[in-house]
């Protein structure tokens, strides 16, 4: 199995990666190649993939840039492996892959939003070195997002 971060000239391998292994009830769209070549060119964005003949997993990851000049920190938004492959490290090797990328950024955190009962995700995260789970969150959602009245 081969994991590495894509950049826009592997927008093809990309497209694909997510078209065969995200559920289509999960995603908004089509994936085109146009728009996941510019999604790949966007400096703040962290895309790996892991192929084994075939695309088996990806993650997606963002920098995120601070408004006091500190080191940026990376949100590890989503980390998709294929049915038939979970279980054998593949989500683990793409968070190791995501985590060499944010020291590289030299980020000074990463942090993932996980369902509590997710014990997949959990154990995941927790086996990849997440030193603590923060207790007593909130996450607020706008979505779709309208103007206050």
């Amino acid at each position: 199995m081969n994991v590495r971060l894509l950049r826009s000239d592997d927008a093809e391998l990309a497209a694909r990666a997510i078209r065969q292994i995200k559920p289509p009830g999960e995603r908004q769209g089509d994936t085109t190649l146009r728009d996941m070549e510019r999604f790949l060119d966007a400096r703040d964005v962290l895309f790996a993939v892991a192929v084994d003949g075939e695309p088996v997993g990806y993650a997606v990851a963002y920098a995120l840039l601070r408004v006091d000049g500190g080191p940026p920190m990376i949100l590890l938004y989503e980390v998709m492996v294929a049915s038939g492959h979970r279980r054998r490290g593949v989500g683990r090797a793409l968070v190791a892959c995501v985590v060499e990328a944010a020291k590289a950024e030299e980020a000074g955190s990463m942090w993932v939003l996980a369902d509590g009962d997710n014990a997949a995700a959990v154990a995941l995260y927790t086996s990849c070195g997440a030193c603590r789970r923060v207790p007593d969150q909130s996450l607020f959602v706008w979505s779709p997002i309208r103007l206050l009245s």
